[in-house]
């Protein structure tokens, strides 16, 4: 059974850690929302449902090329959203202000994913 406080917790630490994170959301693999938030004019379902769909679409052809996908970046004209695998159930999508260097990001970003993962 996930536990749903302690990856509430984990996202918000992330939050609070970098200034460049805006929000941050656990997502299952069917598009289901775990736990943070979204984007405050999102539907949630969309939003969850779609960054799912853009995971497994990136998985796929990262094996048709027989590589190992790291994470998505998708870059918008007023943010950045980064989406990582989260073990075999979930996912983890984070948006982050437009200008945000993604390396330190992807740093406290795995360390979090670790913590999310163990609670799930």
């Amino acid at each position: 059974m996930a536990n749903i406080g302690a990856i509430e917790d984990a996202l918000n630490a992330l939050r609070a850690q970098n200034e460049d994170v805006i929000d941050a959301t656990v997502i299952s693999r069917s598009g289901m929302h775990i736990a943070g938030n979204v984007p405050p004019d999102a539907h949630i379902e969309t939003y969850v449902a779609m960054n799912a769909i853009i995971l497994g679409a990136a998985e796929s052809a990262s094996s048709e090329v027989k590589d190992k996908l790291e994470f998505i970046v998708v870059n918008m004209k007023h943010c950045k959203l980064l989406i990582f695998d989260v073990g075999a159930r979930a996912l983890m999508a984070v948006r982050t202000r437009s200008n945000a260097s993604i390396a330190p990001l992807i740093e406290d970003i795995n360390a979090y994913r670790e913590k999310i993962e163990s609670n799930l």
